[in-house]
């Protein structure tokens, strides 16, 4: 009686393990992240009397690194580490709901000089989510247990290439933009408070040059993607967004921003407003293009692949979304 007790908890505990495993394996998802066109560098660590120091505040970057996150992520002292010839900021941690967490920001040498290590727009940040996994490590693409306890496992999230805004890593290279080329930004580096009208309600009609839009919107993706139409729609809950599509190569980008009323029934977007990208090879996104969540509902044979993101508190600069919130006349 025993034994038969033992084999039904080893074959309740196999079938908890594969849909545990599947639900972990379904949130491990790459996060691209865009950039303007400028490959803005900033300084993190240089080469002294053979050893490697940093550059920057070890507070500032962890900082800066703990507001990519949403998720209460709370990072230990910053590390510069080398793995396999590429150098990294590293750190581990923990996040809201206790679970361990380890993170890596990519580095990237100076062509000119081999003692400087910099922070670029097309840096990455890897990060690897623990769940009763007592020692995690990165692997490539992926995360692995070295020393897992029952059922443990470790999810893997990257995010390439960073928006100029004004927190986060991307926050960094804003301020390091700001202070090289002030005649063209504002001083001051704070938001420009202005409002870009993109259309009117009546009819739902996009009134802003599409031609303009379109190349802000390409001007924010890493990846070179032709954006070929835009709209305007009205979502759930009475929300309306501007929406655009794009292709590259055999995947889609669908991209999205939230739009506001003014007293005069037109849509404006602000530096602030939150921009959205689906990228799929999927031929259904769910209800994405409504407000919803970007997935992949296509049940066919063919690798699935969607990969999303969200930023917002645009610069204004010269060149992708910044570009829409110029001084009008």
């Amino acid at each position: 009686m025993f034994k038969q007790a033992h084999n039904c908890n080893a074959l309740l505990a196999f079938a908890l393990f594969i849909v545990f495993g599947l639900t972990i394996q379904a949130q491990d998802h790459t996060y691209t992240i865009t950039s303007n066109a400028f490959d803005t560098k900033v300084l993190i660590a240089q080469q002294e009397d053979g050893k490697w120091m940093l550059s920057q505040d070890k507070a500032i970057l962890q900082k800066a690194i703990e507001e990519e996150y949403y998720d209460g992520t709370k990072l230990n002292e910053i590390e510069l580490i080398e793995r396999d010839g590429t150098f990294y900021l590293s750190a581990d941690g923990k996040v809201e709901n206790g679970n361990a967490k380890i993170v890596r920001l990519s580095l990237k040498k100076n062509a000119d000089s081999a003692t400087e290590l910099y922070l670029t727009t097309q840096s990455k940040l890897e990060s690897c989510y623990a769940v009763r996994c007592d020692v995690q490590d990165f692997a490539n693409r992926t995360c692995i247990c070295n020393e897992p306890t029952e059922f443990g496992m470790s999810s893997y999230q990257a995010q390439d290439g960073f928006f100029l805004t004004k927190k986060g890593i991307g926050g960094l290279i804003t301020a390091k933009r700001l202070g090289e080329s002030p005649q063209k930004l504002p001083p001051s580096g704070t938001l420009i408070p202005i409002q870009t009208i993109i259309g009117k309600m009546d009819g739902l009609v996009l009134t802003f040059d599409q031609k303009r839009l379109h190349k802000a919107i390409e001007e924010e993706l890493v990846t070179p993607t032709q954006i070929t139409e835009s709209f305007i729609v009205k979502a759930n809950e009475g929300k309306h967004f501007l929406l655009a599509k794009g292709t590259e190569g055999n995947y889609v980008n669908y991209v999205r921003m939230n739009l506001r009323l003014n007293g005069e029934g037109e849509f404006y977007i602000t530096p602030s407003s939150t921009l959205e990208i689906c990228r799929t090879n999927c031929g259904d996104v769910g209800s994405f293009t409504m407000g919803g969540e970007c997935e992949c509902l296509t049940t066919n044979d063919e690798a699935k692949d969607f990969r999303v993101t969200s930023k917002s508190n645009f610069v204004n600069t010269s060149a992708g979304i910044g570009s829409l919130f110029a001084e009008q006349k």
